[in-house]
């Protein structure tokens, strides 16, 4: 490693070690998680019935190979947020685009309810104050074969 990047990895581990981070070491704040930088959410539905939940993803999920649900939020048809990897872990919703997208999950299948309109937006809005200005966009924009979240979905929710 270079000098310059030795010295700015020593100064970030003396800055994590002043915080209490339990980072004790340099090698350990050169590979300490990086919070990411997200640009936007994919939008999708778990084409389910509306007592699909975090549980029965994980296990959907499981079943195709993934280390559970990939969602970042599922959003339940009477309101509410289930906080499944959150905004600080990368999601595996979308191939290609998880580590700039997180992934939220209307639970259903091709409509929403007003209670999940109303608990998309005020998540929206908690995310952006964190992230900055984030982009909304459909699965089905990056994968052809899919639908999700199906037109009456995306109609409402595009131009929040």
């Amino acid at each position: 490693m270079r000098l310059s990047a030795r010295i700015c990895a020593t100064f970030a581990w003396l800055s994590l070690l002043a915080l209490g981070t339990g980072i004790t070491s340099p090698s350990m704040a050169e590979n300490a998680p990086q919070t990411p930088k997200w640009v936007g959410i994919i939008v999708h539905t778990t084409d389910s019935g509306p007592n699909y939940g975090k549980e029965q993803c994980d296990a959907d999920h499981k079943k195709r190979g993934f280390d559970g649900c990939g969602y970042s939020y599922m959003l339940p048809a009477d309101g509410g947020v289930i906080e499944v990897r959150g905004d600080s872990r990368i999601g595996a919703h979308t191939l290609g685009k998880n580590k700039e997208y997180l992934g939220v999950a209307f639970i259903g299948r091709s409509t929403i309810t007003s209670p999940q309109l109303e608990s998309f937006s005020k998540l929206l809005t908690e995310l952006e104050s964190k992230f900055g200005p984030l982009e909304i966009r459909a699965h089905r924009e990056f994968n052809k074969n899919k639908t999700c979240p199906g037109d009456e979905v995306w109609e409402k929710v595009r131009d929040l």
